[in-house]
């Protein structure tokens, strides 16, 4: 006689609510690729110091990287998630009310302060809650909003940059961002139970993982993707604006 395993459903409604919360934070992370000649104009700057409100997001978004994994283990990762997209919100209602390059610069700090959170606790939770048979189709249906707000980010970003008001893709993504950080707070007090088991130090984990060779070649290619991808594909967009001689 075999046995019957029952199989728990797949949780949607999170996964919709992390899928939309990885469009944000995908779409935060390239808005300004385009943007790039419009700040050097509004702020009265160079294309290359206008950049660094890239490069600020860059390097914060991948520092918190290392210390995220066991905040999300520690005190619930819905909950980090929650918490640290309330603050992309914040931070992209600071964009929006930036007045000069160096407070646009803070702000898109903590914007990458709070989408660091974002994409891999959420890809982390969906491995801990969705069985192992549904879990690279469910995680390919998550990547469809991360994806959808990469592209997307760069053509609001474009579309604001030859508008008066050039600010209003921070405003939508501010209102998307709080409302994703509510919903997603609501489902994890329903549904999510933190280990609250203190997590190893920093220094053992990353001596840990080092030790072995896979994770190494892993974090360099990683790394040499970053810098491709916030590097030469953040000035693309300018490049077109400079020979194409737009305004």
């Amino acid at each position: 006689m075999s046995a019957t395993t029952s199989v728990a459903p797949t949780p949607w409604p999170t996964i919709v609510l992390l899928a939309m919360t990885a469009f944000c934070a995908s779409a935060t992370q390239r808005i300004l690729d385009p943007m790039l000649p419009r700040l050097a104009e509004v702020y009265t700057t160079t294309l290359s110091a206008a950049s660094w409100a890239i490069t600020a997001f860059a390097i914060v978004y991948g520092c918190l990287q290392l210390v995220l994994g066991p905040s999300g283990d520690r005190y619930g990762k819905l909950r980090v998630i929650s918490l640290f997209s309330l603050l992309a919100a914040v931070a992209s209602l600071l964009c929006a009310l930036s007045g000069t390059l160096a407070t646009l610069i803070a702000a898109r700090m903590l914007a990458g302060v709070g989408c660091a959170a974002v994409i891999p606790l959420a890809m982390a939770w969906i491995g801990d809650n969705v069985p192992y048979e549904q879990r690279q189709a469910v995680l390919a249906r998550f990547l469809i909003g991360q994806i959808c707000g990469l592209a997307c980010g760069q053509t609001f970003g474009g579309l604001a940059a030859e508008q008066d008001w050039w600010q209003w893709p921070f405003l939508v993504y501010t209102l998307l961002f709080a409302a994703a950080s509510g919903l997603l707070w609501y489902r994890a007090g329903r549904h999510e139970r933190p280990q609250g088991r203190k997590p190893e130090s920093l220094g053992v984990s990353l001596r840990y993982v080092l030790q072995k060779s896979w994770p190494r070649v892993v974090l360099v290619a990683v790394f040499c993707e970053g810098a491709a991808v916030f590097c030469g594909f953040a000035f693309v967009a300018s490049h077109l604006h400079v020979v194409g001689g737009c305004r």
